[in-house]
């Protein structure tokens, strides 16, 4: 089976995949969107350093590349926000702990 057969092929593991995405997402997702996490998720081993799907209860470490969705407002200067809907990939570059928040930063 060639490269391009196992990506766009569907197995059990695909399926257990997918469940799970239905699972920890709180709201439907499109055809669209479940394509691209499930060729994202197959595609996973071709990437040189492993990219983690961001997850808000794990812990990151410096140089930790983290996948990100967003569909929300974001800061991009002290007074402008501007409004994102993608996805992007982070790199951890540095973690602070904050003792008024008790957690750490990234």
């Amino acid at each position: 089976m060639n490269s391009e057969d196992r990506t766009t092929a569907v197995n059990e593991q695909d399926l257990a995949f997918v469940e799970d995405l239905f699972v920890r997402t709180p709201r439907p997702l499109t055809a669209r969107e479940l394509a691209e996490k499930l060729a994202f998720e197959k595609t996973a081993s071709q990437r040189t350093q492993d990219v983690k799907v961001y997850d808000p209860a794990y812990i990151y470490e410096v140089g930790d590349q983290v996948y990100k969705e967003y569909d929300e407002s974001l800061m991009v200067s002290s007074k402008v926000v501007e409004h994102f809907k993608g996805a992007v990939v982070l790199r951890v570059i540095g973690k602070t702990f904050f003792k008024a928040y008790n957690c750490e930063m990234i």
